[in-house]
C-alpha cells in the first residue's frame, strides 16, 4: 500500500460555480498522527512523566515523533498484507 493514499479528499467551491478539488492528507499523516495522539495520551495518564519513546541519541520530541512514523508504516504494511490476501 503507498503512503501516498489519500485520506479524507474534498472539495469545495471555488466562488465562480466551479470546484477545487483538494486531496487531504495521506494514509501515513493520518495513521502517525493517531499514534501521537494515543501515545501523548499513554504517557500523560500512565508513565508519571517518564517517556518511554526517548532513546539517548534523540531528544524525546525527535524520538516520539519517529515512533509514530514506525506505527504508521506498520499500520500501512498491515492493510497492504489485508488487501492482498483479498480483505477490504
Amino acid at each position: 500500500m503507498s503512503k501516498q493514499i489519500p485520506a479524507f479528499p474534498f472539495q469545495y467551491e471555488d466562488g465562480g460555480g466551479g470546484y477545487i478539488q483538494h486531496p487531504g492528507m495521506t494514509m501515513r499523516q493520518w495513521y502517525k498522527g493517531m499514534a501521537l495522539n494515543g501515545m501523548l495520551n499513554h504517557i500523560t495518564e500512565s508513565d508519571n512523566g517518564e517517556w518511554p519513546y526517548n532513546d539517548d541519541a534523540q531528544t524525546p520530541f525527535e524520538s516520539v515523533a519517529k515512533a509514530a512514523g514506525q506505527f504508521a508504516d506498520a499500520m500501512l504494511a498491515e492493510d497492504a498484507a489485508h488487501e492482498k490476501d483479498g480483505g477490504e
